[in-house]
């Protein structure tokens, strides 16, 4: 079974203060939806557990997801801010994440000892600098350029992570609106 983590940005939102009060614009929950859509046709069809920033609008881009494709678990992650700590976050992904796997496949193995085909998705959604902190703490700088445009995000094959350390695929939400393959 694969195991992939999704790292994303929120979509555009309003200029307004308090920061963590903006809330996403029309234009940032089309954004969105079409970034859902994006990873839908990249075989994202739910979302095991979704890790989400508390502003509202990553709250806001969570909903937007969730219109498009089924979420299971949501958690609200106070350390996803901006100001976060990405080192605590890197480190609990490749804790948590390995043990949440490790428990999701043990529910799949059957009497042959085959794995259940499905994709278990790990999501998070956040924002500037620290999506891009994620990327760095994961080790992915070195091999790609990742840029965090508004409702940007990146797949990595968490198994392929372990041993490669790169992103498979990356989709910008800029004029292009394009999913680029980086595996190939």
């Amino acid at each position: 079974m694969k195991c992939n983590i999704i790292i994303m940005r929120h979509g555009n939102a309003e200029n307004s203060y308090p920061d963590h009060k903006r809330c996403l614009t029309d234009f940032g929950i089309e954004q969105v939806t079409e970034a859902a859509y994006m990873l839908k046709e990249h075989g994202v069809n739910r979302i095991h557990e979704l890790n989400v920033s508390p502003y509202i609008r990553a709250k806001e881009t969570a909903l937007a997801l969730q219109n498009v494709i089924k979420i299971e678990k949501t958690v609200v992650r106070e350390d996803l801010v901006p100001s976060g700590n990405s080192h605590f976050i890197v480190d609990e992904i490749k804790w948590t994440l390995s043990d949440d796997v490790a428990a999701y496949r043990s529910k799949f193995v059957h009497a042959d000892d085959t794995l259940d085909s499905e994709t278990y998705n790990c999501l998070i959604i956040s924002h500037i600098p620290m999506v891009n902190d994620i990327i760095y703490g994961l080790d992915l700088y070195h091999s790609n350029h990742v840029i965090f445009y508004e409702a940007s995000w990146v797949m990595v094959d968490y198994d392929q992570w372990i041993t490669n350390s790169r992103v498979d695929y990356m989709y910008y939400s800029s004029k292009e609106r394009k999913v680029i393959n980086m595996c190939s």
